[in-house]
């Protein structure tokens, strides 16, 4: 920005109000030293310009600029401040150091995959480990156990179990899909669970085979004496 018309005014206001937030805190002075000392910053900025700022101008700039850092600025917020960014930095290096350490380790090349596999699997087991926590979180604010009547040992043992038997019936549904048992009776897959539902199909593959055959002779016995009639006639 240039260093006339309103270019130093900005000039002025930027140099010193940058050097006023790092000043305030050697020694956190009162307000009339303070004062003194940023006309002083601002008097000497004010010199280095081709054409220099009047001397009211350059009052104004510093008085505003020392009555905005002195109230804003406090040993307590600056310790608190300093906390915060400290607390970042920790975690910040903390990462640091678990990926410094990841890739010394390479687990990857143990697994025999490559880097952005391992870590996006990585990514997806924290993501299903987050959101299993979540869950159990609110279990514990909702508290079913308490409507039911029971511990809350024993809802999760009963929860537990009613997860594996889903699991054993869909694996059951699963192996009945490839056998397609309702093939061999010569009946439509709805109808077959239907009847299994109702109790109907209690008989063995090897009942079932023989009651096919059966089925199957009679059949035939039937065509022969309808040939054998037509035949004769």
């Amino acid at each position: 920005m240039p260093d006339y018309g309103l270019g130093r005014n900005c000039n002025l206001f930027n140099s010193l109000r940058q050097w006023a937030y790092k000043a305030i805190r050697q020694g956190w002075p009162q307000f009339e030293t303070w004062l003194a000392a940023c006309e002083t910053r601002a008097r000497g900025y004010n010199s280095r310009f081709t054409d220099p700022l009047p001397l009211n101008e350059v009052r104004h700039t510093a008085l505003s600029v020392a009555k905005y850092v002195f109230r804003k600025f406090s040993p307590a917020g600056f310790s608190e401040w300093q906390s915060v960014q400290g607390r970042k930095g920790g975690l910040k290096s903390a990462e640091t150091r678990r990926a410094k350490s990841q890739l010394k380790d390479a687990p990857w090349e143990a697994l025999g995959i490559s880097r952005a596999t391992w870590y996006r699997r990585h990514s997806e087991t924290n993501s299903e480990t987050a959101s299993e926590t979540r869950s159990h979180i609110n279990l514990s604010q909702e508290k079913p156990w308490e409507a039911l009547g029971i511990s809350r040992s024993t809802w999760y043992r009963h929860h537990s179990e009613t997860n594996s038997e889903t699991a054993n019936e869909t694996r059951s549904h699963i192996n009945l899909s490839q056998e397609k048992p309702w093939e061999a009776l010569g009946i439509s897959r709805s109808t077959w669970y239907r009847h299994k539902k109702q109790g109907l199909l209690s008989e063995t593959k090897a009942e079932t085979n023989l009651r096919r055959e059966a089925i199957s002779d009679n059949s035939r016995r039937r065509r022969g004496v309808v040939c054998r009639r037509r035949n004769a006639g």
